[in-house]
């Protein structure tokens, strides 16, 4: 099943399924509630109660956190103003850094983790989102944001993989 539309109405949603066969299991057989109609030989509309909706997601999909084996962040990064650092933070962080410039990824890797990347894979990263030729991946959009956050947690693992004292990027 894959639900390609909704919108409320009150305390109803009507939804369009896209089943993989035509005698849907959900189309008024386990929800009392719902009433369902054929738009095609693969599709169906149905209104169905609010409660009835987090039931059906929830027997469809599963709870989403139930799919996670994650174990919780026992070390949640804080992120401190960089004024806000002490004279030995900002050395460690300078450190890893100069540790970044010069080791080549091969080597970085073997000594310090799967996360560790050079300082020259970073700038070859941003320089080839900026000029590809079906446009500039990383900025001029809604996505600047969320591409630059990915950009700057993947350089702070790879300075955590070289000093694990260090917190967080200021």
């Amino acid at each position: 099943m894959l639900i390609i539309y909704t919108r409320s109405t009150d305390d109803l949603y009507s939804v369009d399924l896209l089943c993989d066969r035509r005698d849907h299991p959900v189309c008024g057989q386990c929800h009392a509630s719902s009433t369902c109609a054929d738009l095609d030989d693969t599709t169906h509309r149905y209104n169905i109660a609010l409660d009835d909706w987090k039931t059906l997601l929830n027997e469809q999909i599963g709870n989403p956190r139930s799919y996670c084996d994650a174990k919780p962040n026992s070390r949640p990064r804080v992120r401190k103003d960089l004024s806000k650092w002490t004279d030995a933070e900002f050395d460690k962080l300078v450190d890893a850094m100069f540790v970044m410039r010069n080791t080549d990824m091969l080597r970085g890797q073997q000594l310090y983790g799967d996360y560790f990347r050079s300082y020259g894979y970073f700038v070859a990263k941003h320089v080839i989102a900026s000029t590809d030729t079906r446009g500039d991946q990383g900025h001029y959009g809604s996505h600047f944001l969320m591409w630059h956050k990915a950009f700057l947690l993947e350089f702070e693992n790879s300075l955590l993989a070289i000093d694990q004292s260090l917190d967080a990027v200021p």
